[in-house]
């Protein structure tokens, strides 16, 4: 998984800056500590390590739990439908 978040930090993000690196840290942490949740923060940091690991998979368990997180309107749902936006134009989904 850090090869993942390291490979997004050096390739998506300084073109797509749309997370803090402190609170992409913070989330990592977390769904280290805690596993992955059917909230916001797990489906963003989802998105994040599929565009990292280029991976079809990860982006399809985001959006799945974006679903049951989406009545939490802020931040990180919006971070987290924009990084979908461009994801689906690599994966073609």
């Amino acid at each position: 998984m850090e090869r993942h978040v390291t490979t997004y930090l050096a390739e998506i993000h300084p073109f797509h800056p749309v997370i803090e690196i402190p609170t992409l840290e913070r989330l990592h942490s977390s769904v280290c500590e805690e596993g992955l949740l059917w909230n916001a923060e797990s489906a963003l940091i989802l998105q994040i390590l599929a565009l990292g690991a280029m991976s079809a998979s990860l982006p399809y368990l985001a959006l799945r739990r974006v679903g049951y997180a989406i009545q939490n309107l802020g931040i990180i749902v919006t971070q987290f439908h924009y990084l979908q936006g461009f994801a689906s134009h690599l994966f073609c989904f």
